[in-house]
């Protein structure tokens, strides 16, 4: 028989609790938790501005966001120009930068690339405040006639 390898998460140790019920799965800050989901929608009003924020939802403390798994829909905005960052008070594109959603609209990942995600956007982005933290879109640039519903889902892990 071949030898079975384990993995940081996976322990020889942690199987044998397993089975006789003795200890519950327990897995590393970044390999496991409980997964959530939040959708924000925000209807455009043609009154958005450079610089404009809005707020979109707050976070748990300790929330890790999975960039990867989040993503930006939009139908086509009209005939406007619109480009989004989506982060925190303290780093406004943290999780998103420089998405412009001027085009045809459609679906677009939190990441470097809108359409395939780099390894970077794999690992998840902690939040190591203290409370709850505030997650915002800043429209970086917006100028034109803009129309349509943007939708926002954030994906997050909450360990404990």
């Amino acid at each position: 028989m071949a030898a079975l390898t384990p993995t940081d998460t996976f322990t020889l140790g942690q199987v044998s609790a397993l089975i006789d019920g003795s200890e519950r799965p327990t897995k590393s800050p970044l390999n496991g938790g409980t997964l959530h989901s939040i959708r924000v929608a925000y209807t455009l009003t043609d009154a958005e501005a450079t610089g404009d924020t809005l707020a979109l939802c707050y976070l748990p403390k300790g929330a890790l966001v999975h960039r990867a798994l989040s993503y930006v829909e939009t139908p086509d905005p009209g005939t406007g120009t619109l480009t989004i960052d989506i982060g925190t008070a303290s780093n406004t594109d943290l999780y998103l930068d420089g998405l412009d959603v001027s085009t045809a609209g459609g679906t677009f990942l939190f990441s470097s690339s809108p359409s395939v995600p780099v390894a970077a956007d794999l690992t998840p982005a902690a939040l190591t405040t203290t409370d709850n933290t505030l997650v915002m879109l800043t429209c970086a640039t917006a100028s034109g006639s803009l129309a349509g519903t943007i939708y926002v889902t954030i994906t997050y892990s909450i360990y404990n």
